[in-house]
């Protein structure tokens, strides 16, 4: 016969063992797994020497800063001056130029001393800083007042060609120079005489001349196309042709030729433009 009072005990049993296995927490999810090699535990900077802020007892610790690159700081900049450029080369180059001189001369020959006055046309050509040839073209005639003191009257039409020899620095605005010229040229002179029976009349001689120039001058350079100069040349005329001199008496009595050797002096003051 069953017993009713443990059939009560293993009823409430198998109700109250559903309850107690739903309020059981269920078993807990494993860790997820670690990817790459652990990392080193850090020694204790207490107890570890080998800490970089381990520190004895009694003494602070000090812990270093993260390392970190030493910063670098740029140099300011030093302001240097420049060097001075060097001295620009004066600049040349050939050139052709034409020129106009006026020329006042004196001269003595055998007859009588004379002044004359003229005008010159120059052909340069300037082929060296300190070289300028020029080729010149000029017609000197006696002064008024030489013929009526002399009674002397003599023309001149030289053609020389010269050289002129810069002595500074090119770059100069007044440029000295020396002049030389040499050439050729035909002159005629008149004068005056009394025949026998005192009556005027005038007798005229003419020839060719080798004419030679020495002097020395300055030269003011307005420019690269433009130049004054002013000179003062020795001037030598030799009779060269053969033909039969003139010859009159002069105030001493003797016979003289009116048209033969003479020298002086020429004062010339020129123009010249180059191109």
């Amino acid at each position: 016969m069953h017993n009713p009072r443990r059939a009560g005990c293993l009823f409430t049993f198998l109700c109250a063992l559903p309850t107690a296995a739903l309020a059981q927490e269920p078993p807990s999810l494993p860790p997820p797994p670690m990817y790459g090699a652990p990392a080193s535990p850090q020694p204790d900077p207490m107890t570890d020497p080998g800490s970089p802020a381990y520190a004895p007892s009694g003494a602070p610790m000090y812990a270093p800063p993260p390392y970190s690159p030493a910063p670098v700081y740029a140099q300011p900049p030093v302001y240097v001056r420049p060097p001075l450029p060097p001295p620009r080369p004066w600049g040349f180059r050939p050139q052709l130029g034409l020129g106009v001189r006026f020329v006042g001369a004196w001269s003595a020959n055998a007859y009588s001393d004379v002044g004359q006055g003229g005008v010159a046309g120059d052909l340069l050509f300037r082929v060296h800083p300190r070289l300028t040839l020029e080729l010149t073209a000029a017609w000197l005639g006696t002064t008024g007042t030489s013929e009526f003191e002399t009674a002397y009257s003599r023309s001149d039409v030289p053609f020389t060609f010269g050289t002129r020899i810069h002595l500074g620095n090119p770059a100069w605005l007044a440029s000295p120079y020396l002049a030389l010229a040499t050439g050729g040229g035909w002159a005629r002179a008149y004068t005056p005489v009394s025949d026998e029976f005192g009556f005027l009349y005038e007798v005229t001689d003419s020839g060719w001349f080798w004419d030679g120039q020495l002097g020395g001058g300055i030269e003011l350079r307005l420019g690269r196309h433009f130049a004054l100069n002013l000179d003062l040349r020795l001037a030598s005329r030799v009779r060269v042709d053969k033909q039969p001199r003139l010859e009159v008496i002069d105030y001493s009595g003797a016979a003289v030729p009116i048209l033969s050797h003479q020298l002086g002096a020429q004062l010339h003051l020129g123009l010249a433009a180059f191109f």
